[in-house]
């Protein structure tokens, strides 16, 4: 079969766009009938033309660039390394120390 959006798809396909569905009813983004509606739909689906095109009514995409070679947003920074937990914690309270620190300066200076 020359057209991928043809080839048809399996259930764990199906169950995977449900759940993307789910998600969107969840953050709001659709009422429970269209959600509904569109799990039937996902359920009904025979090829990733079906699926597709669910998606596409599913979510908004927006893209202001698109770079031809784009492979991944951690290539556009000099240090784009996985944050263990701990790191994690020590970056917000600094974050913390300085809005506060910053914060008093303020309260200092206006009084």
């Amino acid at each position: 079969m020359s057209d991928p959006s043809q080839m048809r798809v399996a259930d764990a396909d199906r169950e995977q766009m449900v759940e993307e569905l789910r998600e969107h009813a969840l953050a709001g983004r659709l009422s429970s009938e269209e959600m509904e509606e569109r799990i039937g739909s996902a359920y009904r689906a025979r090829t990733r033309a079906d699926l597709d095109a669910l998606r596409a009514e599913a979510d908004e995409v927006i893209c202001l660039h698109e770079d031809e070679i784009f492979s991944g947003i951690g290539a556009f920074y000099r240090d784009f390394h996985q944050l263990g937990d701990a790191e994690v914690i020590s970056l917000l309270d600094a974050a913390m120390r300085r809005a506060r620190e910053g914060s008093g300066q303020a309260t200092q200076n206006t009084g």
